[in-house]
Protein backbone atom coordinates (compact mmCIF):
# COMPACT_ATOMS: atom_id res chain seq x y z
CA UNK A 1 0.00 0.00 0.00
CA UNK A 2 2.70 2.35 1.06
CA UNK A 3 4.64 1.28 -2.93
CA UNK A 4 1.30 2.38 -4.33
CA UNK A 5 0.83 5.45 -2.51
CA UNK A 6 4.13 6.57 -3.47
CA UNK A 7 3.85 6.10 -7.37
CA UNK A 8 0.97 7.78 -6.82
CA UNK A 9 2.76 11.00 -5.66
CA UNK A 10 4.95 10.62 -8.09
CA UNK A 11 2.33 10.79 -10.65
CA UNK A 12 0.85 13.27 -8.86
CA UNK A 13 3.62 15.72 -8.67
CA UNK A 14 4.57 14.99 -12.23
CA UNK A 15 1.05 15.96 -13.31
CA UNK A 16 0.57 18.91 -10.76
CA UNK A 17 3.99 21.12 -11.38
CA UNK A 18 3.90 22.25 -14.83
CA UNK A 19 0.52 22.75 -14.03
CA UNK A 20 0.84 24.52 -11.14
CA UNK A 21 3.45 26.86 -13.39
CA UNK A 22 1.23 27.32 -16.10
CA UNK A 23 -1.61 28.44 -13.75
CA UNK A 24 0.59 31.08 -12.70
CA UNK A 25 1.34 32.42 -15.86
CA UNK A 26 -1.64 32.12 -17.04
CA UNK A 27 -2.87 34.09 -14.14
CA UNK A 28 -0.28 36.39 -14.64
CA UNK A 29 -1.66 38.51 -17.02
CA UNK A 30 -3.85 40.66 -14.97
CA UNK A 31 -1.56 40.53 -12.15
CA UNK A 32 1.03 42.05 -13.96
CA UNK A 33 -1.35 44.34 -15.48
CA UNK A 34 -2.10 45.93 -12.23
CA UNK A 35 1.51 45.73 -10.58
CA UNK A 36 2.84 47.25 -13.25
CA UNK A 37 -0.31 50.33 -13.48
CA UNK A 38 0.51 50.44 -9.18
CA UNK A 39 2.73 52.85 -10.04
CA UNK A 40 0.54 55.23 -11.71
CA UNK A 41 -2.09 55.83 -9.13
CA UNK A 42 -5.01 54.09 -7.20
CA UNK A 43 -7.30 55.28 -10.07
CA UNK A 44 -5.02 53.08 -12.43
CA UNK A 45 -5.23 50.22 -10.20
CA UNK A 46 -8.99 50.52 -9.72
CA UNK A 47 -9.45 50.40 -13.64
CA UNK A 48 -7.66 47.19 -14.12
CA UNK A 49 -8.75 45.43 -11.15
CA UNK A 50 -12.49 46.33 -12.04
CA UNK A 51 -11.80 44.05 -15.49
CA UNK A 52 -10.88 40.99 -13.24
CA UNK A 53 -13.94 39.47 -12.50
CA UNK A 54 -15.13 39.77 -15.76
CA UNK A 55 -12.03 37.89 -16.99
CA UNK A 56 -12.95 35.40 -14.51
CA UNK A 57 -16.38 35.04 -15.98
CA UNK A 58 -14.91 34.57 -19.42
CA UNK A 59 -12.73 31.77 -18.47
CA UNK A 60 -15.32 30.00 -16.42
CA UNK A 61 -17.52 30.36 -19.73
CA UNK A 62 -14.83 28.76 -21.89
CA UNK A 63 -14.77 25.46 -19.52
CA UNK A 64 -18.42 25.10 -21.74
CA UNK A 65 -15.86 23.59 -24.19
CA UNK A 66 -12.44 23.29 -22.21
CA UNK A 67 -14.07 21.21 -19.18
CA UNK A 68 -15.54 18.89 -21.58
CA UNK A 69 -13.18 18.30 -23.92
CA UNK A 70 -10.47 17.84 -21.07
CA UNK A 71 -12.35 14.82 -19.36
CA UNK A 72 -13.45 13.17 -22.48
CA UNK A 73 -9.58 13.27 -24.14
CA UNK A 74 -8.53 12.07 -20.79
CA UNK A 75 -10.97 9.04 -20.68
CA UNK A 76 -10.00 8.26 -24.26
CA UNK A 77 -6.22 8.58 -23.29
CA UNK A 78 -7.00 5.95 -20.86
CA UNK A 79 -8.68 3.42 -23.16
CA UNK A 80 -5.91 4.29 -25.59
CA UNK A 81 -8.84 5.20 -28.30
CA UNK A 82 -6.61 7.72 -30.06
CA UNK A 83 -9.23 8.00 -32.60
CA UNK A 84 -12.28 8.83 -30.99
CA UNK A 85 -9.74 11.17 -28.80
CA UNK A 86 -8.74 13.26 -32.09
CA UNK A 87 -12.70 13.72 -32.80
CA UNK A 88 -13.51 15.35 -29.67
CA UNK A 89 -10.41 17.50 -29.60
CA UNK A 90 -11.69 18.32 -33.51
CA UNK A 91 -15.01 19.47 -32.15
CA UNK A 92 -13.70 21.53 -29.21
CA UNK A 93 -11.47 23.31 -31.66
CA UNK A 94 -14.29 24.80 -33.63
CA UNK A 95 -16.88 24.82 -30.44
CA UNK A 96 -14.13 27.53 -28.63
CA UNK A 97 -14.13 29.26 -31.63
CA UNK A 98 -17.40 30.12 -31.80
CA UNK A 99 -17.81 30.92 -27.83
CA UNK A 100 -14.76 32.81 -27.87
CA UNK A 101 -16.38 35.26 -30.80
CA UNK A 102 -19.29 35.73 -28.93
CA UNK A 103 -17.64 36.40 -25.82
CA UNK A 104 -16.06 38.98 -27.93
CA UNK A 105 -19.14 40.84 -28.79
CA UNK A 106 -20.22 40.22 -25.26
CA UNK A 107 -17.30 42.44 -23.98
CA UNK A 108 -17.97 45.33 -26.46
CA UNK A 109 -21.87 45.70 -25.16
CA UNK A 110 -21.18 45.32 -21.56
CA UNK A 111 -18.10 47.38 -21.29
CA UNK A 112 -20.64 50.32 -20.03
CA UNK A 113 -23.17 49.22 -18.24
CA UNK A 114 -20.65 46.85 -16.03
CA UNK A 115 -18.65 50.26 -15.26
CA UNK A 116 -21.66 52.07 -13.57
CA UNK A 117 -22.85 48.80 -12.17
CA UNK A 118 -19.42 48.41 -10.49
CA UNK A 119 -20.10 52.45 -9.38
CA UNK A 120 -16.31 53.07 -11.04
CA UNK A 121 -15.89 56.61 -9.91
CA UNK A 122 -15.60 59.03 -12.87
CA UNK A 123 -11.40 58.79 -13.32
CA UNK A 124 -11.65 55.09 -12.97
CA UNK A 125 -14.39 54.68 -15.53
CA UNK A 126 -13.04 55.49 -18.92
CA UNK A 127 -9.81 53.40 -18.37
CA UNK A 128 -11.82 50.35 -17.29
CA UNK A 129 -14.26 50.60 -20.00
CA UNK A 130 -11.46 50.81 -22.68
CA UNK A 131 -9.10 47.67 -20.84
CA UNK A 132 -12.55 45.37 -21.19
CA UNK A 133 -13.05 46.29 -24.75
CA UNK A 134 -9.45 45.88 -25.91
CA UNK A 135 -8.67 42.45 -23.88
CA UNK A 136 -12.23 41.53 -24.88
CA UNK A 137 -11.14 41.89 -28.84
CA UNK A 138 -9.01 39.00 -27.67
CA UNK A 139 -10.98 37.01 -26.02
CA UNK A 140 -11.97 33.98 -29.12
CA UNK A 141 -8.01 33.10 -28.41
CA UNK A 142 -8.61 32.82 -25.07
CA UNK A 143 -11.40 29.97 -25.28
CA UNK A 144 -9.31 28.23 -27.25
CA UNK A 145 -6.02 28.60 -25.42
CA UNK A 146 -8.17 26.78 -22.87
CA UNK A 147 -9.69 23.94 -25.06
CA UNK A 148 -6.32 23.33 -26.50
CA UNK A 149 -4.37 23.72 -22.76
CA UNK A 150 -7.63 20.87 -21.48
CA UNK A 151 -6.57 18.61 -24.69
CA UNK A 152 -3.41 18.72 -24.09
CA UNK A 153 -3.34 18.20 -20.26
CA UNK A 154 -6.00 15.17 -20.77
CA UNK A 155 -3.80 13.33 -23.19
CA UNK A 156 -0.95 13.53 -19.90
CA UNK A 157 0.95 16.31 -20.86
CA UNK A 158 1.12 19.50 -18.83
CA UNK A 159 4.50 20.36 -19.89
CA UNK A 160 3.72 22.00 -23.30
CA UNK A 161 0.88 24.67 -22.26
CA UNK A 162 3.67 25.46 -18.97
CA UNK A 163 5.87 26.75 -21.61
CA UNK A 164 3.89 28.53 -23.68
CA UNK A 165 2.11 30.15 -21.05
CA UNK A 166 5.50 31.23 -19.63
CA UNK A 167 6.53 32.98 -23.44
CA UNK A 168 4.03 34.27 -23.83
CA UNK A 169 3.69 36.32 -20.04
CA UNK A 170 7.23 37.51 -20.80
CA UNK A 171 6.17 38.86 -23.83
CA UNK A 172 3.08 40.17 -21.82
CA UNK A 173 5.37 41.75 -19.47
CA UNK A 174 8.09 43.19 -22.13
CA UNK A 175 4.70 44.82 -23.38
CA UNK A 176 3.70 46.56 -20.65
CA UNK A 177 6.95 48.16 -19.98
CA UNK A 178 6.77 49.42 -23.70
CA UNK A 179 3.14 50.47 -23.51
CA UNK A 180 2.27 51.62 -20.22
CA UNK A 181 4.90 54.32 -19.27
CA UNK A 182 5.87 57.32 -21.35
CA UNK A 183 9.64 57.74 -22.48
CA UNK A 184 11.74 57.76 -20.15
CA UNK A 185 15.37 57.39 -19.31
CA UNK A 186 16.88 53.56 -18.18
CA UNK A 187 19.54 52.33 -16.50
CA UNK A 188 21.13 49.35 -16.31
CA UNK A 189 24.49 49.44 -14.02
CA UNK A 190 26.64 52.55 -14.75
CA UNK A 191 24.64 52.78 -18.10
CA UNK A 192 22.08 55.32 -18.96
CA UNK A 193 19.72 55.28 -21.76
CA UNK A 194 16.75 56.81 -23.41
CA UNK A 195 13.99 54.48 -23.45
CA UNK A 196 10.77 54.69 -25.78
CA UNK A 197 7.42 53.79 -24.61
CA UNK A 198 4.34 54.61 -25.36
CA UNK A 199 2.52 56.22 -22.37
CA UNK A 200 -0.99 54.65 -22.70
CA UNK A 201 -1.42 53.82 -19.02
CA UNK A 202 -4.15 51.38 -18.26
CA UNK A 203 -4.92 50.70 -22.02
CA UNK A 204 -1.42 50.09 -22.76
CA UNK A 205 -1.42 47.37 -20.14
CA UNK A 206 -5.04 45.93 -21.30
CA UNK A 207 -3.08 45.81 -25.47
CA UNK A 208 -0.20 44.11 -23.78
CA UNK A 209 -2.74 41.53 -22.48
CA UNK A 210 -4.55 40.97 -25.54
CA UNK A 211 -1.61 40.17 -27.47
CA UNK A 212 -0.54 37.84 -24.83
CA UNK A 213 -3.55 35.74 -25.60
CA UNK A 214 -3.31 35.94 -29.01
CA UNK A 215 0.00 34.26 -28.76
CA UNK A 216 -0.60 31.60 -26.32
CA UNK A 217 -3.95 30.73 -28.75
CA UNK A 218 -1.79 30.76 -31.75
CA UNK A 219 1.03 28.24 -30.40
CA UNK A 220 -1.21 26.03 -28.62
CA UNK A 221 -3.15 25.46 -32.04
CA UNK A 222 0.28 25.12 -33.24
CA UNK A 223 1.62 22.62 -31.16
CA UNK A 224 -1.69 20.00 -31.15
CA UNK A 225 -1.29 20.42 -35.20
CA UNK A 226 2.58 19.86 -34.98
CA UNK A 227 3.23 17.87 -32.29
CA UNK A 228 3.06 14.03 -32.36
CA UNK A 229 0.56 13.31 -29.96
CA UNK A 230 -2.36 10.89 -29.68
CA UNK A 231 -4.77 13.87 -29.92
CA UNK A 232 -3.07 15.98 -33.26
CA UNK A 233 -5.68 17.65 -34.67
CA UNK A 234 -5.80 17.53 -38.50
CA UNK A 235 -7.46 20.88 -40.29
CA UNK A 236 -8.72 18.64 -43.05
CA UNK A 237 -11.58 16.91 -40.78
CA UNK A 238 -12.21 19.90 -39.18
CA UNK A 239 -15.72 20.05 -40.92
CA UNK A 240 -16.82 16.86 -40.51
CA UNK A 241 -18.71 17.36 -37.38
CA UNK A 242 -20.95 15.36 -35.30
CA UNK A 243 -23.85 16.71 -32.92
CA UNK A 244 -23.43 13.64 -30.55
CA UNK A 245 -19.89 14.44 -30.23
CA UNK A 246 -20.54 18.08 -29.65
CA UNK A 247 -23.42 17.05 -27.36
CA UNK A 248 -21.02 14.60 -25.34
CA UNK A 249 -18.47 17.60 -24.58
CA UNK A 250 -21.37 19.76 -24.19
CA UNK A 251 -22.78 17.62 -21.47
CA UNK A 252 -19.86 17.11 -19.28
CA UNK A 253 -18.42 20.93 -20.15
CA UNK A 254 -21.85 22.94 -18.95
CA UNK A 255 -22.12 22.03 -15.25
CA UNK A 256 -18.30 22.81 -15.17
CA UNK A 257 -18.41 26.62 -16.97
CA UNK A 258 -21.60 26.74 -15.09
CA UNK A 259 -20.09 26.53 -11.62
CA UNK A 260 -17.41 28.30 -12.46
CA UNK A 261 -20.30 31.18 -14.13
CA UNK A 262 -22.17 30.55 -10.79
CA UNK A 263 -18.70 31.86 -8.93
CA UNK A 264 -17.96 34.42 -11.26
CA UNK A 265 -21.25 36.20 -11.19
CA UNK A 266 -20.88 35.90 -7.73
CA UNK A 267 -18.11 37.62 -7.62
CA UNK A 268 -19.58 40.33 -9.34
CA UNK A 269 -21.70 41.09 -6.99
CA UNK A 270 -19.43 40.49 -4.19
CA UNK A 271 -17.20 42.81 -5.76
CA UNK A 272 -20.15 45.64 -6.06
CA UNK A 273 -21.17 45.11 -2.14
CA UNK A 274 -17.08 45.95 -1.70
CA UNK A 275 -17.10 48.98 -4.03
CA UNK A 276 -19.44 50.51 -1.63
CA UNK A 277 -16.45 51.31 0.74
CA UNK A 278 -14.71 53.28 -1.45
CA UNK A 279 -11.40 53.04 -4.10
CA UNK A 280 -9.16 52.49 -0.90
CA UNK A 281 -11.03 49.26 -0.29
CA UNK A 282 -11.54 48.11 -3.96
CA UNK A 283 -7.60 48.81 -4.22
CA UNK A 284 -6.72 46.20 -1.57
CA UNK A 285 -9.57 43.84 -2.33
CA UNK A 286 -7.91 42.98 -5.59
CA UNK A 287 -4.30 42.63 -4.17
CA UNK A 288 -5.47 40.65 -1.61
CA UNK A 289 -7.50 38.22 -4.42
CA UNK A 290 -4.12 38.78 -6.18
CA UNK A 291 -1.64 37.12 -3.75
CA UNK A 292 -4.45 34.62 -2.28
CA UNK A 293 -4.73 33.42 -6.18
CA UNK A 294 -1.29 32.89 -6.65
CA UNK A 295 -0.99 30.99 -3.06
CA UNK A 296 -3.86 28.34 -4.15
CA UNK A 297 -1.98 27.71 -7.57
CA UNK A 298 -0.84 24.49 -6.03
CA UNK A 299 -4.15 23.44 -5.26
CA UNK A 300 -5.08 24.03 -8.27
CA UNK A 301 -1.95 21.83 -9.98
CA UNK A 302 -2.98 19.08 -8.14
CA UNK A 303 -6.87 19.56 -9.53
CA UNK A 304 -5.59 19.11 -12.74
CA UNK A 305 -3.43 16.05 -12.05
CA UNK A 306 -6.95 15.00 -10.25
CA UNK A 307 -8.66 15.34 -13.11
CA UNK A 308 -6.66 13.12 -15.52
CA UNK A 309 -6.07 10.61 -13.42
CA UNK A 310 -9.20 10.01 -12.34
CA UNK A 311 -10.43 9.90 -15.84
CA UNK A 312 -7.64 7.93 -17.40
CA UNK A 313 -8.32 4.97 -14.67
CA UNK A 314 -11.96 5.20 -15.62
CA UNK A 315 -10.77 5.60 -19.22
CA UNK A 316 -8.92 2.34 -18.58
CA UNK A 317 -12.35 0.61 -16.65
CA UNK A 318 -10.21 0.70 -13.60
CA UNK A 319 -12.87 2.14 -11.12
CA UNK A 320 -10.93 1.30 -7.66
CA UNK A 321 -7.53 3.10 -8.72
CA UNK A 322 -9.97 6.08 -9.88
CA UNK A 323 -10.84 6.39 -6.26
CA UNK A 324 -7.33 5.65 -5.09
CA UNK A 325 -6.10 8.63 -6.63
CA UNK A 326 -9.29 10.71 -5.97
CA UNK A 327 -8.67 10.09 -2.00
CA UNK A 328 -4.84 10.44 -2.00
CA UNK A 329 -5.04 13.93 -4.29
CA UNK A 330 -7.11 15.39 -1.81
CA UNK A 331 -5.45 14.45 1.14
CA UNK A 332 -2.15 15.33 -0.57
CA UNK A 333 -4.01 18.68 -1.46
CA UNK A 334 -4.95 19.45 2.19
CA UNK A 335 -1.19 19.15 3.81
CA UNK A 336 0.30 21.30 1.16
CA UNK A 337 -2.40 24.10 1.65
CA UNK A 338 -1.76 23.86 5.28
CA UNK A 339 1.78 24.59 4.23
CA UNK A 340 1.10 27.58 2.15
CA UNK A 341 -1.67 28.76 4.50
CA UNK A 342 0.89 29.63 7.53
CA UNK A 343 3.31 31.38 4.83
CA UNK A 344 0.47 33.28 3.59
CA UNK A 345 -0.23 34.26 7.26
CA UNK A 346 3.47 35.20 8.47
CA UNK A 347 4.10 36.61 5.07
CA UNK A 348 1.06 38.82 4.16
CA UNK A 349 1.90 42.26 4.39
CA UNK A 350 5.22 41.97 2.86
CA UNK A 351 3.38 40.17 -0.23
CA UNK A 352 1.16 43.11 -0.51
CA UNK A 353 3.28 45.48 -0.60
CA UNK A 354 4.96 44.08 -3.51
CA UNK A 355 2.05 45.54 -5.53
CA UNK A 356 1.50 48.94 -3.76
CA UNK A 357 3.08 51.45 -1.60
CA UNK A 358 0.13 52.88 -0.38
CA UNK A 359 0.00 52.19 3.65
CA UNK A 360 -4.05 52.53 3.92
CA UNK A 361 -4.25 50.36 0.88
CA UNK A 362 -1.38 47.85 2.42
CA UNK A 363 -2.93 47.61 5.67
CA UNK A 364 -6.41 46.49 4.41
CA UNK A 365 -4.73 44.35 2.17
CA UNK A 366 -2.73 42.43 4.57
CA UNK A 367 -5.43 42.30 7.40
CA UNK A 368 -7.68 40.54 4.44
CA UNK A 369 -4.69 37.93 3.71
CA UNK A 370 -4.70 36.95 7.48
CA UNK A 371 -7.94 36.11 7.56
CA UNK A 372 -8.00 33.80 4.13
CA UNK A 373 -5.44 32.20 5.24
CA UNK A 374 -7.72 29.92 7.71
CA UNK A 375 -9.56 28.66 4.77
CA UNK A 376 -7.45 28.08 2.33
CA UNK A 377 -6.47 24.16 3.05
CA UNK A 378 -10.49 23.64 2.58
CA UNK A 379 -10.40 25.68 -0.96
CA UNK A 380 -7.39 23.10 -1.92
CA UNK A 381 -9.80 20.37 -0.52
CA UNK A 382 -12.35 22.38 -2.77
CA UNK A 383 -10.62 22.38 -5.78
CA UNK A 384 -9.18 18.74 -6.07
CA UNK A 385 -12.50 16.86 -4.85
CA UNK A 386 -14.15 18.98 -7.72
CA UNK A 387 -10.88 17.94 -9.97
CA UNK A 388 -11.41 14.39 -9.33
CA UNK A 389 -15.61 14.95 -9.73
CA UNK A 390 -14.55 15.87 -13.38
CA UNK A 391 -12.49 13.28 -13.94
CA UNK A 392 -15.31 10.89 -13.41
CA UNK A 393 -17.74 13.29 -15.26
CA UNK A 394 -19.68 13.91 -12.25
CA UNK A 395 -20.08 17.78 -12.23
CA UNK A 396 -23.89 18.53 -11.67
CA UNK A 397 -23.00 18.45 -7.47
CA UNK A 398 -20.15 20.83 -7.54
CA UNK A 399 -22.20 22.93 -9.53
CA UNK A 400 -25.30 23.11 -6.77
CA UNK A 401 -23.26 23.17 -4.48
CA UNK A 402 -21.42 26.38 -5.78
CA UNK A 403 -24.74 27.90 -6.17
CA UNK A 404 -25.56 27.89 -2.40
CA UNK A 405 -22.69 28.66 -0.53
CA UNK A 406 -21.66 31.31 -2.75
CA UNK A 407 -25.34 33.12 -2.99
CA UNK A 408 -26.93 31.68 -0.04
CA UNK A 409 -23.19 31.64 2.28
CA UNK A 410 -20.95 34.40 1.16
CA UNK A 411 -23.26 37.03 -0.37
CA UNK A 412 -25.80 36.92 2.07
CA UNK A 413 -23.20 36.90 5.27
CA UNK A 414 -21.10 39.27 3.15
CA UNK A 415 -23.93 41.86 2.93
CA UNK A 416 -24.66 41.48 6.53
CA UNK A 417 -21.18 41.98 7.90
CA UNK A 418 -20.31 44.80 5.81
CA UNK A 419 -23.64 46.41 4.62
CA UNK A 420 -25.50 45.85 8.40
CA UNK A 421 -22.45 45.30 11.05
CA UNK A 422 -19.97 47.72 9.53
CA UNK A 423 -17.03 45.10 9.45
CA UNK A 424 -15.67 46.77 6.52
CA UNK A 425 -13.67 44.99 4.32
CA UNK A 426 -12.80 42.52 7.01
CA UNK A 427 -16.20 41.70 6.81
CA UNK A 428 -16.39 40.20 3.63
CA UNK A 429 -13.38 38.20 3.86
CA UNK A 430 -14.97 36.55 6.92
CA UNK A 431 -17.84 36.06 4.47
CA UNK A 432 -15.29 34.30 2.34
CA UNK A 433 -13.74 31.93 4.58
CA UNK A 434 -17.73 30.83 5.73
CA UNK A 435 -17.88 29.92 1.54
CA UNK A 436 -14.69 28.00 1.34
CA UNK A 437 -15.13 26.42 4.35
CA UNK A 438 -18.47 24.55 3.70
CA UNK A 439 -17.64 23.87 -0.04
CA UNK A 440 -14.75 22.14 0.57
CA UNK A 441 -15.83 19.71 3.72
CA UNK A 442 -19.47 18.89 1.27
CA UNK A 443 -17.14 18.04 -1.70
CA UNK A 444 -14.46 15.75 0.34
CA UNK A 445 -17.69 13.68 1.93
CA UNK A 446 -19.49 13.66 -1.39
CA UNK A 447 -16.34 11.40 -2.84
CA UNK A 448 -15.59 9.64 -0.14
CA UNK A 449 -19.50 8.53 -0.24
CA UNK A 450 -18.67 6.84 -3.47
CA UNK A 451 -21.90 8.52 -5.02
CA UNK A 452 -20.02 9.76 -8.46
CA UNK A 453 -19.55 6.12 -9.42
CA UNK A 454 -23.08 5.75 -10.97
CA UNK A 455 -22.58 8.70 -13.27
CA UNK A 456 -18.99 7.66 -14.41
CA UNK A 457 -20.56 4.81 -15.22
CA UNK A 458 -23.68 6.00 -16.99
CA UNK A 459 -20.94 8.63 -19.46
CA UNK A 460 -18.76 5.58 -19.92
CA UNK A 461 -21.97 3.69 -21.84
CA UNK A 462 -22.82 7.36 -23.47
CA UNK A 463 -19.08 8.34 -25.06
CA UNK A 464 -18.14 4.60 -26.00
CA UNK A 465 -20.30 4.06 -28.76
Amino acid sequence: MAENGITTLKRIIRLALPAIFENVMATLANIVDVAMVGSLGAAATAAAALNAQPLWLANSTSMLVAGGAMVLTARCCGARDEERGRVYAEHAVWMALCLGSLLTCAAWLASGPYASLMHAAPNVAPDAKAYMRIVGSALVFLTLSRTLAGVIQGSGNTVTPMKISLFANLCNVVGNYLLIYPPRTAELGSLRFSMWGAGWGVRGAAVSTAFSLVITGVLLMHALIRQNSAFRVSFRRLSALSRRRAWDILSVGIPIASERIVMSTGQIFYMGIISTLGTVSVSAHYLAVTVEGVCYNPAFGVSVAATALVGQALGAGHEPQAERDGRFSIGFCFAVMVLVSACLYIFAEPLIRLFTNDAAVAAQGAAALRIVSFAEPFLGVALTAAGALRGAGDTVFPLWLGIFTMYFVRLISARVFVLHMGLGLAGAWYAMDLDMALRGLALWAYFLSGRWKNRSRRLSARTTG
